[in-house]
């Protein structure tokens, strides 16, 4: 039984060692600021607000619209004939 203790206190001593990473202030807050859901969440509303103010400012632009129709003659009519007077 005391033989099992210590071979269980010696593999926790080197399992909690493993697991032991160093890290600066600054890695720490890094990590935490990319793996922050509720930060992510409130970006993707930042943006989605931003389109919808992008949207509503276009309805106060002005907005052209263009059309063009065509008709084709079976002989062609010179300038000349166009301008004479009848």
């Amino acid at each position: 039984m005391k033989k099992f203790l210590l071979i269980l206190a010696t593999l926790s001593l080197f399992l909690s060692k493993a697991q032991a990473v160093e890290m600066s202030l600054q890695d720490c807050i890094s990590m935490a600021l990319k793996n922050n859901k509720g930060l992510k969440t409130f970006e993707m509303d930042l943006a989605s607000k931003c389109q919808d103010v992008k949207i509503s400012q276009t309805h106060f632009l002005p907005s052209l619209r263009l059309a063009s129709t065509s008709f084709f003659h079976d002989e062609w009519i010179s300038k000349k004939e166009i301008y004479q007077p009848v």
